[in-house]
């Protein structure tokens, strides 16, 4: 509640925005086209750098083409590291389990 309409400053020409300031440590308006904006090549995700340990895989090349995406490495989740007990038959889907998901080798 601490900030209303009337505290804002008003604007002198259509368009102008409040931006941060960070040389004056102040509010500032500015028109639209002059908005400092570090998201400046619209591809989501490319700020990711890679993983943070190797239960991730980075792929793509970080542009809109191929973008930045993170996946679950082949080898993080293995049977040692699933609990007995801890999966109960409401977790698995009617669908997941069937004749071809099963490998042959299954007594």
């Amino acid at each position: 509640d601490a900030v209303t309409l009337d505290k804002l400053a008003n604007g002198t020409l259509d368009g102008q925005v409040m931006q941060w300031d960070d040389t004056t440590s102040s509010w500032t308006l500015v028109d639209l086209g002059s908005v400092t904006v570090t998201e400046n090549d619209g591809v989501i995700g490319n700020e990711v750098v890679g993983p943070a340990d190797g239960t991730l895989t980075l792929s793509g090349s970080g542009d809109t083409l191929s973008p930045y995406r993170l996946a679950v490495s082949d080898d993080a989740i293995t049977t040692a590291k699933i609990l007995d007990g801890t999966i109960a038959s409401a977790d698995i889907a009617a669908d997941a389990v069937n004749a071809s998901t099963i490998n042959a080798d299954v007594a």
